[in-house]
């Protein structure tokens, strides 16, 4: 975990001159984000109180470059913009020599933010959501977006997808089954989670993390709103109505407030493996469940695309 000192200059005294611009309060947030943003790739690092965390292995990050960037966004968007940030220093820190096979496993990527085009190699697992392959080192996690001399040995980006699919599959995780609305056993929300960084990688093994016999008739709703939880819900009745209006609460806030956000949205994976986004802006321009497409015609066809049309009206 990376921590923070109180010296001078700390979230909890002055607030320095590179971050002048910040209220104190601002200030605390966005160290707070820069630690667990260090903390999701596995660097333990101290701040110093005046803008540099000092990483075990001697390695510096200075904030000053970061502090410019998010500047100039809403603090909305600064669990996002730190993410990347991180994301993108600490894949190039051990970024050096042969791949070890074993160290292969997945992370995602929000498209948007992909340091240039998607490679063919490369999929979107969810709309908006690409799927590669992380090399996890000691310190930092490295995410693999082109070919290259290193990629080459183990088949390329598509062999080390395929090589990440088979080592997180083998690799331990938890779930907690949280029943929404206790009057309605069928709103049952499972949370995934691990002692690792590549929760969200797990959408490229979902088939290991809710096997077939557990999504029931219709399908699941998923949601990844950073990279270290994911949220299923298996479609059974009107549960599905608390159940999603819940995931979607959580998901907002999450992506809001968390490092290595990812996606605010709801997902529909229906059981002959069709994919939808479900969530959109509603009326009242705030995002919402659209029951539409793929996702209106499993309701339908299993007699619950009434029931279905509730959801979303009780969000805040």
């Amino acid at each position: 975990m990376s921590e923070r000192t109180g010296g001078p200059g700390s979230p909890g005294g002055t607030v320095p001159e590179w971050a002048g611009w910040m209220s104190p309060r601002r200030y605390g947030e966005f160290i707070d984000l820069c630690a667990d943003a260090l903390a999701g790739h596995g660097v333990r690092a101290v701040y110093d109180g005046d803008g540099v965390f000092i990483a075990e292995d001697g390695t510096n990050y200075g904030l000053d470059n970061l502090s410019r960037i998010v500047r100039a966004e809403p603090p909305e968007d600064w669990p996002r913009a730190v993410g990347a940030f991180f994301d993108s220093i600490t894949d190039r820190d051990e970024a050096a020599g042969p791949i070890d096979p074993s160290t292969v496993f997945l992370s995602c990527q929000p498209r948007e933010v992909l340091p240039g085009p998607l490679a063919p190699a490369l999929t979107e697992v969810l709309p908006g959501i690409v799927l590669v392959p992380a090399v996890d080192h000691p310190t930092s996690v490295e995410k693999l977006f082109g070919e290259g001399e290193r990629t080459g040995p183990l088949g390329g980006l598509a062999g080390l997808v395929e090589l990440g699919r088979r080592n997180l599959a083998r690799v331990r995780f938890e779930q907690e089954a949280i029943v929404v609305d206790q009057d309605r056993p069928d709103s049952v929300v499972v949370a995934i989670g691990a002692d690792d960084p590549y929760v969200a990688g797990r959408l490229g093994v979902l088939d290991t993390v809710v096997p077939a016999a557990h999504r029931g008739d219709v399908g699941i709703v998923v949601a990844a709103p950073h990279q270290g939880v994911l949220l299923v819900h298996a479609i059974r009745g009107a549960g599905m109505v608390p159940a999603l209006n819940g995931m979607l609460r959580f998901a907002r806030a999450q992506y809001a407030s968390a490092p290595r956000a990812l996606s605010p949205h709801l997902y529909f994976i229906g059981a002959d493996g069709g994919v939808q986004r479900i969530t959109g802006p509603v009326a009242d321009g705030e995002l919402g469940i659209r029951v539409e497409g793929l996702f209106a015609e499993a309701l339908q066809r299993a007699g619950m695309i009434n029931q279905a049309s509730r959801a979303g009206g009780e969000q805040t």
